[in-house]
């Protein structure tokens, strides 16, 4: 197996990448290493799509570094009781902007209720 830039050759001549998990993450993600496949057997077009999931899991890693492990620890009932909680107020426990949390909302497909009050 040989490695240019974590980028590897099946013996389908399929290129696959190879991203090492850093070790303060191993146990939330259960592994230690993410294997993803370019899908192709284009060196070129491998490096490119390459590039793409390296920025993405760069991306993914920076956003995991700004949470406050702390918040989320003391915050942790707030989330784990039983019934609802509003945007707002998990924004403002864990330190972390709106759009961020509407957006992991809508990629997981979680139950979102609205409460009106005294509006028609």
């Amino acid at each position: 197996m040989t490695q240019r830039n974590n980028l590897y050759r099946r013996s389908s001549g399929i290129y696959v990448l190879r991203i090492t998990v850093p070790s303060r993450y191993r146990v939330q993600l259960g592994q230690r290493e993410i294997h993803a496949s370019a899908r192709t057997t284009d060196l070129s077009a491998a490096k490119a799509v390459a590039l793409h999931l390296m920025a993405r899991w760069h991306s993914c890693i920076s956003e995991l570094n700004q949470v406050n492990e702390t918040k989320v620890l003391e915050g942790s009932p707030l989330v784990a009781g039983v019934g609802f909680i509003s945007i707002q107020d998990c924004c403002e426990t864990f330190e972390v902007a709106a759009e961020l949390v509407l957006q992991e909302i809508l990629n997981n497909n979680i139950f979102v209720a609205c409460r009106l009050n005294a509006q028609r």
